[in-house]
């Protein structure tokens, strides 16, 4: 289950690795852009031309827009995978011990639950504490 998790999310990190150059040349065309009308604004008002440039600076923001929200989608999705891993992994030691033809007793599932909140809680305060 653990193999399957970190599969599915290397596979999500590479595709965010491959789509940050592709966004960060869209970004600095866009930035070039922003600089060329920043120097030749007087140019550009004389000749009217602001019309022109607005929709050139309007696509490569659209552009880069579409870029950042895969990268967003794509990091959501491996924090959900992430988040919900512990209680996935959970659920499916049960499942098995329990095909296995083991009784689930009371004892048994607190164990379980108890070391893996503990766990939870640990690291998050350790996240919290680290942060500080």
């Amino acid at each position: 289950m653990v193999l399957l998790l970190l599969f599915v999310v290397s596979r999500l990190t590479k595709k965010m690795v491959a789509i940050h150059p592709e966004r960060m040349k869209v970004q600095d065309k866009r930035i070039g852009l922003t600089s060329n009308i920043v120097e030749g604004i007087k140019s550009i008002k004389y000749l009217c031309w602001e019309s022109i440039f607005h929709g050139k600076l309007l696509d490569l923001r659209a552009k880069e827009f579409a870029y950042v929200a895969k990268l967003k989608y794509l990091d959501c999705y491996s924090v959900v995978i992430w988040g919900t891993a512990s209680i996935s992994i959970i659920t499916f030691t049960f499942i098995a011990y329990s095909l296995a033809g083991y009784d689930l007793s009371d004892a048994n599932i607190f164990t379980v639950k108890f070391f893996s909140f503990g766990k939870s809680f640990l690291s998050n305060r350790i996240l919290h504490f680290s942060k500080c």
